[in-house]
């Protein structure tokens, strides 16, 4: 009897630079409210990992009015959860962070990366030549799949639901397919 495996890839390395110019951020710190998003990166496809995309983004909150964060954001929708390990820096600026932190849903996490007047100081070194290179680099890692719930159940459904370890063989003929559980 052959054997045929499905495997769906849980985890993968990402990585990425944001070059953000400095008269940009400005006018985008001028124009924006408190609690909000200031700028954010382009979104980018998680690779190996179907239906996740990540992005960077600047943000200020209100009960910190004098400081930028930076976040790492997760969109997905078919995971139940993904476990982000990473780096963010800008190395002309000394600044370096890690950061592990498990998304129960599309979100973000997020450090405070400076104080608004530091960020623009030409000593802190965040802008060079008008341009500030933010690095991100890590690892995502899946873990298990959401599914909409069954307007009838099955025994495939109650299986699928079940949350303890299992494995499923469907054979036909001199073929099996096996379906196994990652957690």
């Amino acid at each position: 009897m052959s054997l045929s495996k499905v495997k769906i890839a849980n985890e993968c390395q990402i990585r990425m630079k944001w070059r953000i110019k400095e008269d940009v951020l400005k006018e985008a710190l001028n124009n924006s409210a408190d609690n909000l998003t200031i700028i954010e990166s382009k979104y980018f496809k998680a690779p190996k990992i179907l239906g996740v995309e990540y992005y960077l983004s600047l943000k200020k909150k209100k009960d910190y009015p004098n400081e930028i964060f930076l976040f790492l954001s997760l969109e997905f929708e078919m995971a139940r959860k993904v476990v982000a390990t990473f780096n963010l820096s800008v190395k002309s600026a000394s600044y370096d962070e890690n950061g592990e932190y498990v998304y129960d849903e599309s979100d973000g996490w997020g450090t405070t990366l400076c104080t608004r007047d530091e960020i623009f100081d030409a000593e802190k070194k965040f802008f060079v030549n008008g341009i500030m290179e933010i690095e991100m680099s890590g690892t995502l890692k899946a873990i298990g799949i959401k599914r909409k719930a069954p307007e009838s159940s099955s025994l495939v459904d109650v299986l699928w639901e079940n949350d303890e370890d299992k494995d499923l063989t469907i054979a036909v003929k001199d073929q099996e397919l096996k379906f196994l559980k990652l957690n």
